[in-house]
C-alpha cells in the first residue's frame, strides 16, 4: 500500500540568507506527499520512507539534488514592450505562458529603455539547500 505522507517543513539556502518555503506555522495547512509520486526531492522522499508520525529531521541537499545548478541561457534580454509596465522594475516577479500548459516565472533583473533582463532560474539554483521537517501524520 501507498504510504502518504503530511509534512511541515522550511525550506532554505544553507546559509540561511533566503527562505524558499514555510509552513510550520499551525495555521497553514500541511504539505501532502505520496511515495513514489516524485513530488520532493528524492533523498527527501527516501528518509520519508523509515520515518513516522512525530519524527523530525533535517537535510541538507546539495544544488544537484535540489533545485540544479544556474543556467545562464535562462536569463533573457527581452523588449521592454513585453514587460507590463507595472513590471518593470528590478526583482519584480514576472510569469510568461510558454503554452497553455506551462507557465514559466522570472525575476526581472535590469530595466533599460529598450530592453529588460528576466532571470528564470529558481531562486535557489546553484545553491546548497536545507529542508527542517516533521512528520505530522502518516496513512497507508
Amino acid at each position: 500500500m501507498t504510504k502518504v505522507y503530511q509534512l511541515r517543513l522550511s525550506i532554505c539556502s544553507e546559509d540561511n540568507k533566503q527562505v524558499y518555503f514555510t509552513n510550520e506555522s499551525e495555521d497553514q495547512p500541511t504539505i501532502e506527499i505520496t511515495l513514489g509520486e516524485q513530488e520532493i526531492f528524492p533523498k527527501l522522499e527516501k528518509m520519508l520512507s523509515d520515518m513516522q508520525k512525530g519524527q523530525r529531521d533535517t537535510v541538507i541537499l546539495q544544488p544537484d539534488d535540489a533545485f540544479g545548478m544556474r543556467d545562464e541561457e535562462a536569463v533573457v534580454e527581452i523588449d521592454i514592450e513585453k514587460l507590463p509596465e507595472d513590471l518593470r522594475q528590478v526583482g519584480m516577479e514576472v510569469d510568461f505562458e510558454v503554452s497553455p500548459e506551462h507557465i514559466v516565472s522570472g525575476v526581472v533583473q535590469n530595466v533599460g529603455d529598450e530592453n529588460a533582463t528576466i532571470d528564470f532560474n529558481h531562486p535557489l539554483a546553484g545553491e546548497s539547500v536545507v529542508i527542517d521537517f516533521v512528520v505530522e501524520d502518516v496513512a497507508g
